[in-house]
């Protein structure tokens, strides 16, 4: 029946969605951006419980292990906590005390209505506030801030067999606590879910089940559980890739792409001289005037893809790719 289904069921047809309209694509171009994000995150019931240390501190450290089928296995997780948070995988750090919320931690401050309350009050009023007749109006801000659930892909960290996930949380007002599930995707596109229990550790040295009681982690409820509610989902943010083998590979891809154009470079010359039946070295002389500032521009076209205020894939755009190919 029409209706009754949501728009985001699988079930669903294109032409039963309620007040669908077709778009016009070519008359009116959408711009489509790649989103790094697999969507069974978003389609996948959400799984996992908040857990806490058994000392309830405002600084915990939990950790886990998943096992990995072969090396950089896609695998990603999302991780909410009740303060900043500092995920690792083995032993990379994946991101440095991010907040539960987005934009960083925000500490207890006074609003910006009290304070100019008050002093159109001193100025109306003056020494009011000396004879303490005028109180400041109390800020209704809330010292909790809703958590987030924050997608990562951590494929790149990913190694054949046991793999150690680590946690650290810090809380300026309330007990240091997490939430996190996560998936691995096996090559045959079936799943393996991991989620945040009993199971988990609080140390960032998981050894399996011979840890006694006393270092488990405490559940405290399921998504949606006071004093958190249901968590909001964030797309997956981009990951950083420090380390001397990103660097290399980076080289590499430099170096390969260089060499290959030199080789083009060479055997066009060679074709271009034997066709005009004059020596290569002249060839090649009188072609470098010209492919130099070539090569230069290549490199400088390349720059705005480091650039946040360009979009993502600027300088690959077809106009430029046909171009350095003409040239």
């Amino acid at each position: 029946m029409q209706g009754s289904e949501e728009w985001t069921s699988p079930v669903v047809e294109e032409q039963l969605w309620p007040n669908a309209r077709r778009s016009v694509i070519k008359e009116n171009p959408v711009p489509i951006d790649w989103v790094d994000t697999n969507p069974l995150l978003l389609q996948l019931p959400s799984a996992g419980s908040w857990i806490m240390a058994e000392n309830a501190g405002t600084e915990g450290v939990f950790s886990t292990s998943i096992n990995a089928d072969h090396a950089r296995q896609e695998t990603w997780i999302q991780i909410a906590s009740s303060g900043d948070v500092d995920l690792l995988v083995n032993g990379h750090l994946i991101t440095s005390a991010v907040a539960s919320s987005t934009g960083g931690k925000h500490l207890p401050h006074l609003a910006a209505a009290t304070a100019q309350s008050a002093q159109s009050r001193e100025e109306t009023h003056p020494g009011a506030s000396a004879k303490g007749t005028v109180s400041p109006a109390k800020s209704t801000v809330s010292p909790f801030e809703p958590a987030v659930l924050t997608a990562y892909d951590i494929s790149y960290w990913i190694k054949e067999g046991p793999n150690a996930i680590v946690a650290a949380v810090r809380s300026d007002h309330r007990p240091a606590s997490l939430f996190a599930n996560g998936l691995l995707v096996r090559k045959d596109d079936s799943i393996v879910r991991f989620e945040t229990d009993s199971g988990w550790e609080t140390g960032d040295h998981p050894v399996g089940h011979q840890l006694a009681q006393s270092h488990r982690a405490i559940e405290l409820g399921k998504d949606g559980s006071a004093p958190w509610g249901y968590l909001s989902q964030e797309l997956a943010r981009p990951v950083d890739r420090p380390g001397f083998a990103t660097l290399a590979k980076s080289c590499a891809v430099v170096l390969s792409t260089t060499v290959v154009i030199v080789a083009l470079w060479l055997v066009l010359s060679a074709i271009a001289a034997g066709r005009r039946r004059e020596p290569l070295a002249y060839a090649m002389s009188r072609d470098a005037l010209f492919h130099g500032p070539i090569a230069a521009g290549l490199l400088l076209l390349l720059l705005p893809n480091y650039d946040p205020r360009f979009p993502t894939g600027w300088s690959f755009q077809p106009k430029f790719v046909i171009g350095a190919i003409l040239a």
